[in-house]
């Protein structure tokens, strides 16, 4: 699997900890990868960069970040990690996204939502 900077990825490192983070630069022919960790379970690696090796990376999903409240968090993950141009990004996203739920406030609701036994919801 190729990766290339900018991808989310998933990875251990030596010390077996789990981090999430993103690609900001690679080492092709060593098989090195250096991480900009935004999640982990030891909280003091987060906001550090790490390097990690290539062979040992999980990409993670894209996602479409349609909703605001989305917009809004990784937003605020954008300030935290100083990227102005993901900054950027986002905040041009934030106003079609307000558009688009203001819209569809305004539409009348077609469905009814009800709770079965199981504590389920179903959509009739």
């Amino acid at each position: 699997m190729t990766f290339e900077i900018s991808d989310w990825v998933q990875a251990n490192t030596s010390n077996g900890e789990l981090i999430h983070g993103y690609i900001e630069s690679m080492d092709g022919q060593q098989g090195i990868v250096k991480l900009m960790v935004v999640k982990s379970d030891n909280e003091e690696a987060v906001g550090k960069s790490i390097t990690v090796r290539e062979h040992g990376l999980k990409r993670l999903p894209v996602a479409s970040f349609d909703d605001v409240g989305q917009i809004l968090n990784l937003i605020d993950l954008a300030l935290s990690t100083h990227d102005e141009a993901w900054f950027t990004e986002l905040t041009a996203k934030l106003k079609p996204a307000e558009q688009n739920a203001q819209e569809s406030r305004n539409f009348p609701r077609i469905h009814t939502s009800f709770t079965n036994r199981l504590g389920l919801y179903d959509i009739k």
